[in-house]
């Protein structure tokens, strides 16, 4: 009689499943996604300097990350700064006519006593461009220095905002002839006694080049903020304070950190 062989059941193999990825920490570093750039400084924190060379297309931003080999990326419209709960070092160089129709960069800090410097001398912002620098600090401390000359025939727009900790801004800001455009500056404080001066100069007051130039000043009693300011320049208390600041005659007062 033919028997058939018995039927063998498979043996269980023990073995471990893969758990779902829970924790996607981000980037650190310059990632770029489509035009927007978006640098994320280390834990520990982070010495970043961006060159721009003001054009809209083709490599326009080169990025030097705490010290590494410089990374080139194009087409960049929009730059992100994310800093760390550590002291971050920022420095924005504009190194040629600026000609894009729109870039942005937002300096987003943290709680580190963090430098940012906005360089741009002997630059001019063609008819037509725009750049706007935005600096806002997220709890500590931060010492700013912005210092731009050039003829100015687009949109040259500056902000930076203070936040709980003493903090010293320094923006000045150079108009020369033959200037037909728009010049925003806004310095704010915040909760901190901070040091806030805002410098604009025209060399020919003759141009029809729009300036908004102020200093929103917050703080009472020995915690007001310290303010200086050529004449001109706009202060508002957001505090209800009384403020009276240094009168400035030169716009040669700040230097980079």
């Amino acid at each position: 009689m033919f028997r058939s062989a018995a039927k063998q059941t498979p043996r269980y193999r023990p073995a471990l499943e893969a758990l779902e990825d829970r924790y996607a920490p981000a980037t650190v570093g310059p990632v770029l996604n489509g035009t927007v750039l978006t640098i994320t400084a280390k834990n520990s924190g982070s010495n970043i300097v961006i060159s721009d060379n003001g054009a809209g297309f083709g490599n326009n931003i080169t990025v030097n990350f705490d010290n590494n080999k410089p990374a080139v990326f194009a087409s960049v419209t929009t730059i992100n700064i994310v800093g760390s709960n550590n002291r971050d070092k920022v420095t924005y160089n504009l190194t040629s006519a600026f000609g894009a129709s729109n870039r942005v960069v937002n300096v987003n800090l943290a709680e580190g006593n963090d430098v940012v410097n906005f360089n741009a001398s002997n630059i001019n912002i063609s008819t037509g461009a725009s750049l706007s620098f935005n600096v806002q600090q997220g709890g500590g401390s931060i010492t700013v220095a912005a210092l731009y000359s050039g003829v100015i025939n687009g949109a040259l727009n500056f902000n930076a905002t203070a936040d709980l900790k003493p903090s010293n801004v320094c923006a000045q800001f150079q108009v020369q002839s033959g200037s037909t455009g728009n010049l925003n500056a806004n310095l704010t404080g915040g909760t901190g006694k901070d040091y806030l001066t805002l410098a604009v100069c025209q060399a020919n007051t003759g141009d029809p080049v729009v300036i908004s130039a102020t200093i929103n000043a917050v703080g009472k009693g020995n915690q007001k903020d310290i303010l200086a300011i050529t004449p001109g320049v706009l202060v508002n208390s957001l505090s209800g304070e009384k403020f009276t600041p240094k009168i400035l005659t030169s716009c040669s007062v700040c230097a980079e950190s």
